[in-house]
């Protein structure tokens, strides 16, 4: 890595949120944008940092992270989804309406966010009731276990404070 204090807080931001996409990375940093690019590919020429292209997003994963652990492990980076996950956790398979009332979201919301949520492989569509078309969570454990985990926004403001304590 050597010396490089940018490089140096990248990988340290990446190990403390797995799966930060590089606009998050950039506003965390405060740093411009094509210099948060230009260090992680120089970072992931290295083999220092894990880069996944998906859904339009690089996500940056610490090496020697689990395949496994990487598609749940940014999920709770906004409040919708995780309000939709606790929803779908606690009711099962259930429409995109009673997910909208259950959530107090608007529909069109809940709709943009079970989308990415199913294009991460967190939420599937199904069948239930008769023939009512809903969502179901894919894995009930992971998702149980992802929400109990600290709150995405605590997690980024203890990473911002240390970052701001680290440029003293």
């Amino acid at each position: 890595m050597g010396d490089n204090l940018n490089r140096v807080r990248i990988v340290q931001v990446v190990s403390l949120i797995p799966g930060v996409h590089l606009r998050q990375l950039q506003r965390i940093l405060d740093v411009s944008f094509s210099t948060v690019r230009y260090h992680v590919t120089r970072l992931s020429r290295t083999g220092e940092l894990v880069c996944n292209t998906e859904g339009g997003f690089s996500r940056l994963y610490p090496v020697g992270m689990e395949q496994d652990a990487r598609p749940h492990s940014h999920v709770r980076l906004n409040r919708a989804s995780r309000k939709i996950l606790s929803a779908l956790l606690q009711r099962g398979a259930i429409s995109n309406k009673d997910l909208a009332e259950a959530t107090r979201l608007a529909k069109s919301t809940v709709s943009a966010n079970v989308h990415n949520l199913i294009n991460r492989g967190v939420v599937r569509r199904t069948v239930y009731d008769e023939g009512r078309m809903g969502y179901v969570l894919t894995d009930s454990v992971a998702t149980g276990e992802l929400l109990e985990s600290s709150d995405a926004g605590a997690l980024e403001s203890v990473v911002t404070n240390y970052i701001d304590l680290w440029d003293f």
